[in-house]
């Protein structure tokens, strides 16, 4: 188990490496994160016919992928260029209160859009029923509530921070702490994952038989062509999402089940965390290429009207209100 003297020293650890690989990253990224996750909240606020159900949760996970480029991206990078802010208690709390936060927020918007999608593929029946504008809202809000109150523990007194420590989550978090954090996670990747498999499963299954003689009259109500593009929209949003964090959070999950304190798998742990701060760049891209609505949407607003009429958004879009 490493002492508390060696995560003092730091020895093994090759933080220039990790700090210059933050800073080329971070500054590789941010601006195709603000720029790709405004263009999905502009597109949901400017073209009324994008306003449905499941493109508003969309619209949620942009706005904390944007909060990680106009927010923790600049504070980590004015961080990471002063390391003096290091040594002070709140500056420290802060950044990672703020990764915990917007990562705790992307993980919930996640599970709900998996939530909805499970409702719409395997029991479209009651979806509309369900999934309601007023229970959207309230899904929203609790997963920036609870991300929020998670992440703002820390902040509030729960932590074991020093004078002239590292600012480093193994030092300044309390075993408790971790180990909530943990259970936030795992729970709601496991939850996530088995609703990943249904959907993906009664989807598929579905759309192979859409062409196939309707015998009964409620079948009409299943899963349509369109409805099937959004759950695969949802596939590749969870798929972006296991490749980024993936691998960070197999290293936790392990790191915190089997292991002993180790300062290596610590730092493997930080430079797979860089990866996963890409992913919030990848999502608006995912849209842009798969989604036709928001397609025609960037390409409106990117080009300022020029050759693109609204006609055109407005008759791409399914008049569905999934």
């Amino acid at each position: 188990m490493a002492t508390m003297l060696e995560w003092r020293n730091m020895t093994h650890i090759p933080y220039e490496s990790l700090i210059t690989t933050f800073f080329v990253v971070e500054c590789a990224i941010i601006g195709p994160i603000v720029l790709g996750n405004l263009l999905i909240i502009t597109s949901l606020l400017r073209f009324h016919r994008l306003r449905k159900r499941i493109y508003i949760l969309i619209g949620n996970l942009a706005a904390s992928d944007l909060l990680i480029g106009i927010v923790f991206i600049p504070y980590d990078l004015v961080f990471l260029s002063n390391l003096e802010l290091a040594r002070r208690k709140y500056f420290c709390l802060i950044r990672h209160s703020l990764c915990n936060m917007f990562l705790g927020a992307s993980v919930m918007n996640l599970l709900a859009i998996s939530f909805e999608r499970y409702i719409a593929v395997l029991h479209p029946l009651k979806h509309a029923m369900i999934c309601t504008w007023q229970t959207m809202s309230m899904v929203i809000v609790a997963c920036w509530v609870l991300s929020i109150s998670l992440a703002s523990l820390p902040l509030l007194g729960w932590n074991q921070w020093e004078e002239n420590l590292p600012c480093d989550i193994e030092l300044i978090y309390t075993k408790a702490y971790k180990g909530l954090m943990f259970m936030f996670f795992a729970s709601s990747l496991i939850v996530n994952f088995i609703m990943y498999v249904k959907v993906i499963r009664t989807a598929w299954k579905q759309f192979k038989n859409c062409d196939k003689p309707i015998q009964r009259p409620h079948e009409r109500n299943r899963i349509t062509s369109k409805s099937y593009k959004k759950t695969k929209i949802m596939m590749l949003l969870l798929g972006a999402f296991a490749v980024c964090w993936g691998p960070y959070l197999l290293v936790v999950i392990f790191d915190t089940l089997f292991l002993e304190d180790n300062i290596a798998i610590a730092t493997l742990r930080k430079f797979l965390s860089v990866l996963g701060l890409v992913n919030s760049g990848l999502n608006w891209i995912i849209f842009g290429l798969k989604n036709a609505d928001f397609r025609k949407a960037f390409t409106y607003l990117l080009r300022c009207g020029i050759g693109v009429t609204e006609d055109s958004l407005a008759y791409s879009s399914s008049n569905t209100p999934v």
